[in-house]
C-alpha cells in the first residue's frame, strides 16, 4: 500500500472539509464537506485497490553478478541499476499490512541512496535478499 498516498487523501479530506465548515454557512458548507470528505476517501480507495496492483504488476527486477535492475511502469518506464559492489545492505521489511497479506518490501541499501522493491511475496522477498547478499558476499560466483 503507498502509505504517502493515504496520508495525502486523510489530509486532503480533512483540510478541505474543515475549510467549506470555515469559508461556507449553513446547509452548503456541511454538503461540501462531505462531498470533499467523500471524494478524498474515493480517491484513496481507487489508489488502494486498482493503482498499486497496477503498479505492482508493471514492475519487473533481475539480479546479475555485476548488477540489481529494477524496471518500473508500463507506459512511463523508470528503471534503476544498482551496482552490486556499491550494496551495502539488503533488508526485508513488512509493516502489519503487507504482513497481513503475507507480502514484503525488498530495500537495497547502497553508497547513494536506498531503492525499495516491492511489495512481492515473502518467500520471494527473502531469496531475493539472499541472492543479492550471496552475490555481494561472493557465494555462487
Amino acid at each position: 500500500m503507498n502509505r504517502v498516498a493515504v496520508v495525502a487523501g486523510i489530509a486532503f479530506s480533512t483540510g478541505g472539509a474543515g475549510l467549506a465548515l470555515l469559508l461556507l454557512s449553513g446547509d452548503l458548507a456541511l454538503w461540501c464537506a462531505v462531498g470533499v470528505l467523500v471524494l478524498g476517501a474515493l480517491s484513496t480507495v481507487i489508489d488502494v485497490i486498482v493503482i498499486n496492483p497496477l503498479r505492482v504488476r508493471h514492475t519487473r527486477y533481475s539480479i546479475t553478478p555485476w548488477v540489481i535492475r529494477i524496471r518500473r511502469g508500463r507506459l512511463l518506464r523508470r528503471g534503476t541499476a544498482i551496482a552490486t559492489a556499491q550494496l551495502l545492505n539488503v533488508t526485508v521489511v513488512q509493516g502489519p499490512l503487507l504482513r497481513r497479506w503475507g507480502l514484503a518490501r525488498v530495500r537495497f541499501t547502497c553508497i547513494a541512496h536506498v531503492e525499495p522493491l516491492g511489495p512481492v511475496r515473502l518467500e520471494e522477498a527473502e531469496r531475493i535478499r539472499a541472492e543479492a547478499l550471496g552475490i555481494y558476499l561472493g557465494v555462487g560466483r
